[in-house]
């Protein structure tokens, strides 16, 4: 059976060790086995370098740990003395490889365990995402629906508008027209009594002179501004005729219109207000 020399033993690291890690084992070795020191010799100098050379370079150490590990016709041996290397004295291959193992299996762990964290506050993350998304999406939602109110009042708003103009517009065509009808109607009448006048053999002297009589104390058509107020007073409201001219108010049911020159045209009252002949 033929021998062969362990050389991890020779620089006692383990069979998983590093380059960094040969290389460092390498020069403590060297130093005690030198010949230059009072323990060291050639022979294990040499054997040092060479387990150095051979472990150091990757195609030769691929080489020979498959010899190593499939030994069956070698005796592994060890050719150098360790009684010099104190710190190391219970070292052994095995005892490292099982450290290295285990010190493996607890970044594996640790590993695992902070990969399993990380999933968990990814998934709370992307669940929050969701949870916020959703939720502007509905504040979104309701905003529209705000909105879509708001124009659909805006709308209405506009309709009331129109219609109330068609109103206000219908109400002085209205007024217009119960103006003029109320000044026919004021001319009617006055035909009417003078013809009854006439009728019962009245002279127009008569007339006449009881139309200057009352003069004083009334207003008839074509009375001035200035004589009605005289007579009336200052009417309780004001309006501007949109045809020209203006519509004096005492109380709510009589009124007397003026035409553009200001001259009385005609008037209405239902409840004898008006001092007028």
């Amino acid at each position: 059976m033929k021998d062969i020399i362990d050389y991890y033993e020779i620089l006692r690291v383990s069979y998983f060790a590093t380059s960094e890690e040969i290389k460092e084992a390498y020069r403590r070795k060297v130093k005690d086995v030198h010949p230059d020191k009072v323990q060291g010799n050639d022979e294990d100098f040499k054997i040092v370098k060479e387990a150095y050379d051979v472990l150091s370079n990757e195609e030769k150490r691929r080489h020979f740990n498959d010899i190593l590990f499939n030994a069956t016709n070698f005796n592994v041996i060890s050719k150098v003395s360790y009684k010099k290397e104190e710190p190391q004295e219970n070292y052994s291959p095995q005892s490292n490889t099982s450290q290295t193992k285990s010190k493996t299996n607890k970044w594996k762990i640790f590993a695992m365990v902070s990969i399993g964290f990380c999933i968990v506050l990814i998934s709370l993350g992307v669940w929050g995402f969701d949870y916020y998304e959703s939720q502007i999406v509905e504040v979104g939602k309701e905003n529209n629906t705000l909105i879509q109110r708001l124009s659909e009042a805006e709308n209405d708003n506009s309709v009331l508008d129109s219609r109330l103009e068609d109103v206000t517009k219908e109400n002085l065509k209205l007024t217009e027209e119960n103006i003029e009808l109320n000044t026919e109607l004021s001319g009617v009448l006055d035909e009417q009594e003078l013809k009854n006048s006439l009728d019962s053999n009245k002279s127009a002297d008569e007339i006449t002179s009881r139309y200057v009589e009352e003069y004083d104390d009334a207003f008839t058509q074509g009375s001035s501004k200035e004589h009605v107020k005289e007579i009336m007073g200052t009417p309780t409201q004001l309006m501007q005729r949109p045809l020209g001219g203006e519509s004096w108010w005492y109380g709510e049911t009589a009124w007397v219109n003026f035409d553009s020159n200001g001259r009385v045209e005609g008037w209405y009252d239902t409840g004898g207000v008006l001092k007028v002949k």
